[in-house]
């Protein structure tokens, strides 16, 4: 969207040091190395950075102007805004940008799924006219009103996802935001270890609605025990398999086909929990009038980011990298798509979960517990705190023959050609901080490479 420097100064209460109020800018960027041709620049000031070091570099680069929260700064570019915070006026910048659009905007969060749930529907909204969507893990302070800033101002949709770890970061991106609708995945246990239980985790997520306005819509998973007894001034609806309040009918977990009211739609991803995210974007297409094909359509264009159910055949393994995040529900449900491959043998090589602080025991003994559960043939346990897992796997009764344990992972990595056997089937699973897409990477590369 293009504006000129009259409305940023409008926008986040600044002061023009020097150049014209007429000049215009389109789009911002915060990376000085990025090549720019008319973008303002914001230099964020972190514990460990100092963006304002970079202004020089950032115009040589193409930067139109800048801001800054310093007086002193080089006279470089055609224009300088000097604010009190450069973090709080990229907010503001956002704000005053979404209040010139006539963009719909659909806000989504949740403890798990709240990616995969923004996928599906971007995607479905895509169908029924121009949308923007949050891309990678632009979801917090800073993300969310770049994703914004983004905008060329003729947009139908804007689909934001939301993240936090502490009371009080959704409402702030939701009064930034001001979503017309809400979406709540699931609440799970991901960051209990700063928020001390589900029910304080609920009451987080539900801060998506502080920048609603009383008639908006929020939809919410109706299967979750907490979300099902949610209350609020805005209209909810609900979608889950098992609640009888708007239900859909799995048909096949494999295949990704399930049924919603008479019309049958599927996905290109395996899985029960991502039948139940794929819900919610056909809830909210019906909520818009879409038809089941176009709906359908959007369905069929989802696209999985990042390190999420990667699935690759090498020398008849097949190997599933699921190690984008970790939490006791989406580890449960990774299992499950493990467990429904129609493989000999089926490995699960699983690692800790973070952020779970004095929960981390029982948690992942309960992760343990769900791979006897679902049969898992082969648990393969890497890095230290991934013994809970083992033990809670035991415990259960899986057979101890059939876990394996490394405390370090370059132990894990010495005996990969020991571990895994033609035409099994092997998830890695674990936090993002544990890296498992190289433990995937060393496995494939060995199957790749073994006579």
């Amino acid at each position: 969207m293009q504006l000129t420097v009259h409305q940023l100064l409008e926008a986040v209460n600044g002061k023009l040091l020097f150049g014209s109020s007429d000049t215009l800018f389109r789009y911002v960027s915060t990376d000085s190395r990025a090549q720019m041709t008319t973008e303002l620049f914001i230099p964020l000031v972190g514990e460990n950075h100092d963006g304002h070091a970079y202004i020089e570099s950032a115009v040589r680069n193409g930067a139109v102007g800048f801001l800054t929260q310093r007086r002193d700064v080089p006279y470089a570019g055609n224009f300088a805004v000097l604010v009190e915070d450069t973090t709080k006026a990229l907010g503001d910048l956002a704000s005053y940008v979404l209040k010139q659009s006539h963009a719909k905007v659909i806000a989504i969060t949740g403890s798990v799924g709240k990616t995969t749930t923004r996928q599906f529907v971007a995607s479905v909204v895509a169908e029924h006219g121009k949308t923007l969507a949050t891309s990678g893990n632009f979801n917090n302070h800073i993300g969310l009103p770049l994703t914004v800033l983004k905008m060329e101002g003729d947009e139908d949709f804007l689909v934001l996802e939301m993240g936090m770890n502490h009371f009080g970061e959704i409402s702030y991106l939701s009064r930034l935001a001001a979503p017309h609708i809400a979406i709540i995945s699931l609440i799970g246990t991901s960051h209990i270890e700063y928020l001390g239980s589900r029910e304080n985790i609920l009451k987080a997520k539900l801060e998506i609605l502080d920048g609603m306005a009383d008639d908006g819509l929020l939809l919410l998973n109706g299967d979750d025990d907490l979300l099902s007894v949610v209350n609020c001034k805005q209209k909810i609806q609900y979608f889950g398999a098992k609640n009888a309040r708007y239900p859909y009918t799995i048909v096949s977990e494999a295949e990704g086909t399930f049924l919603m009211d008479t019309d049958t739609y599927q996905i290109p991803i395996a899985g029960a929990h991502n039948i139940q995210n794929a819900s919610a974007a056909v809830l909210l297409g019906k909520h818009l009038g879409m038809t089941p094909q176009q709906i359908q359509n959007g369905l069929s264009a989802f696209q999985s980011v990042g390190w999420r159910q990667k699935t690759e055949i090498v020398d008849s393994v097949t190997l599933i990298a699921d190690c984008y995040n970790a939490s006791l529900d989406s580890d449960r449900a990774a299992l499950k798509v493990l467990a429904n491959q129609k493989s000999p043998r089926k490995v699960a090589v699983l690692g800790p979960i973070g952020e779970l602080g004095d929960f981390l025991e029982p948690i992942l003994n309960q992760v343990g517990a769900a791979v006897k559960e679902t049969k898992i043939d082969c648990l393969i346990c890497v890095e230290e705190d991934s013994k809970y897992i083992r033990n809670g796997a035991s415990a259960a009764g899986m057979n101890s023959e059939n876990i394996i344990y490394f405390q370090k992972r370059e132990d894990f990595i010495k005996q990969i050609p020991n571990l895994f056997h033609p035409g099994d089937a092997v998830l890695f699973k674990a936090s993002r901080k544990y890296q498992f897409e190289e433990l995937f990477e060393h496995v494939k590369q060995h199957l790749q490479t073994k006579e």
